[in-house]
């Protein structure tokens, strides 16, 4: 991991969201994945969402909570 890795790790895990008060968190992975994502976007239920070469194959969906 690089020190650049590890210091997004521990400002999400110091950034308070508990369940359904998870829009700081969210905030700030947003950030960090418009960096290197083509596009970063949220739903109205507040769901994050990174896009990577949208139009390349095969497709890949990675999911967290």
């Amino acid at each position: 991991m690089t020190p650049e890795s590890l210091a997004f790790l521990r400002s999400l895990l110091d950034t308070p969201g508990p369940s359904a008060f998870e829009a700081a968190p969210a905030r700030l992975w947003r950030a960090e994945a418009g960096k290197f994502a083509d596009e970063v976007r949220a739903d109205v239920s507040g769901n994050s969402f990174a896009v990577l070469n949208p139009g390349g194959r095969p497709r890949l969906m990675l999911a967290g909570h």
